[in-house]
């Protein structure tokens, strides 16, 4: 689950945000940046990699950008446009994250012809072969959710653990995984 809420400021008023939380038997607080104050997570996928929006009161973030799109993976934060390969345009907002890492958002594409608006599908850049979890190093996580999804592609619970993309995860994978362990960043 993940969500935001209204606080409040000390005067009795509610316009700030807390930011958004991931419950799994205890809340963690997502952390944000210095000078917006609030969040409006948009997607979460089954590993709990969380993508929204950081966002303040218009003309009171300057020189900061009113919003800036973002993600959060083990309660870390990360610009989206740091994680993306470079984009020949901007990103205004990001609305989900599917479980092989993939984001979907909004942006200004300037290779369509005329420049345009377009929804773009991205994979975060650096993410290692083995590394099903989206968190750039190859460990215990991405053990257990290959072990989670052993079997036939169609009933696994995490698709993307499918490296050798022959439809099955299987022993070929588990060799994989572990031939690019790498438990530290």
């Amino acid at each position: 689950m993940i969500g935001s809420f209204p606080i409040e400021n000390g005067r009795g008023n509610r316009d700030n945000e807390a930011w958004g939380f991931r419950y799994d038997g205890a809340i963690h607080w997502l952390p944000g940046l210095p000078g917006y104050t609030g969040v409006r997570p948009a997607g979460v996928n089954d590993i709990g990699v969380v993508v929204g929006r950081l966002y303040c009161v218009v003309g009171s973030c300057a020189p900061l950008p009113e919003e800036v799109p973002v993600l959060w993976r083990n309660d870390q934060l990360y610009k989206l446009k740091d994680l993306l390969p470079p984009l020949n345009g901007t990103i205004y907002s990001v609305s989900d994250i599917n479980n092989r890492g993939q984001l979907l958002f909004q942006g200004q594409y300037n290779d369509i012809p005329g420049g345009g608006t377009a929804a773009i599908i991205a994979t975060p850049k650096n993410v290692p072969v083995g590394d099903i979890s989206v968190d750039c190093i190859v460990g215990a996580d991405d053990l257990m959710l290959l072990l989670e999804s052993w079997g036939p592609r169609e009933t696994a619970l995490v698709r993307q653990a499918d490296l050798d993309g022959d439809g099955e995860i299987g022993a070929v994978d588990l060799g994989i995984l572990l031939g690019a362990w790498s438990p530290t960043r």
